[in-house]
């Protein structure tokens, strides 16, 4: 049995999820492996994915780059939460370093935003958001530029060595616990599952994807930045030329 943990974004996305990825990610299925995402995005992602894609079948999904790991039927298998930092101070000094808002997610999930800053609806002022936030599965951002955001990543890796892993993906920076990232939510995937390391495969696309890139056989799209592509064991066009590669190895 071979695992397949696949980007979503910018991956198995990338020019549409169509009725010819569906159908090789169902012949890989049948073959006897596993298929699933290893996303930034959340465990509410998985839902989504149904309604809008309802021809598309996965195994798992690995949310928050690592922190939460959910079965095809949405059962929690996993979470890492982050308990060691400050939420308010985290907030604080993002949003003192220009990012627009910061979102967290944890018990609860919030947009936050500078006080004085026009609200939108579900949004709170910083001065508002609750002083007891006890922990956090991730917080994310999203800056203008890339340079902006590449600044505001070396920041909390000078600011929180050590305390906080941020994962950069182009604009957007995603911000988990020191111990997480989309390799080691692979790592505990394959162990629910009894299987050996040697036995996943990753494919990516960004910056938040070198950790499992770099950690297993891997895969880098055709469209993905040249890090990914320097660390990566080939590069393919599309999820389904993966796919037809390993099922014809």
């Amino acid at each position: 049995m071979k695992i397949l943990g696949s980007d979503f974004d910018g991956t198995l996305n990338y020019g549409g999820v169509d009725q010819t990825k569906c159908e090789a990610i169902d012949t890989w299925r049948r073959a006897g492996h596993l298929f699933g995402l290893v996303s930034g995005r959340g465990p509410g992602f998985l839902q989504n994915l149904r309604a809008q894609y309802p021809a598309l079948n996965m195994d798992f999904l690995v949310a928050y780059n690592g922190a939460f790991i959910v079965n095809a039927e949405g059962k929690i298998l996993d979470t890492t939460v982050c308990d060691g930092v400050s939420v308010l101070d985290l907030i604080a000094d993002l949003l003192a370093w220009g990012c627009p808002f910061v979102y967290v997610t944890g018990p609860k999930g919030y947009t936050v935003r500078k006080d004085g800053d026009p609200m939108r609806e579900g949004e709170c002022a910083f001065s508002d958001f609750p002083q007891d936030f006890p922990w956090f599965y991730q917080v994310g951002v999203q800056l203008e530029t890339y340079a902006e955001a590449e600044a505001v990543t070396q920041k909390v890796k000078e600011n929180y060595r050590g305390r906080l892993n941020p994962l950069q993906n182009g604009i957007c920076i995603d911000i988990v616990a020191p111990t997480v990232n989309k390799a080691e939510g692979l790592r505990k995937l394959a162990a629910l599952y009894g299987q050996p390391e040697e036995n996943i495969l990753a494919v990516g696309d960004n910056l938040n994807d070198l950790d499992m890139l770099k950690a297993f056989r891997s895969y880098a799209m055709e469209n993905g930045v040249e890090e990914v592509k320097r660390v990566s064991d080939r590069t393919v066009a599309s999820v389904t030329e993966l796919i037809r590669l390993e099922l014809n190895a």
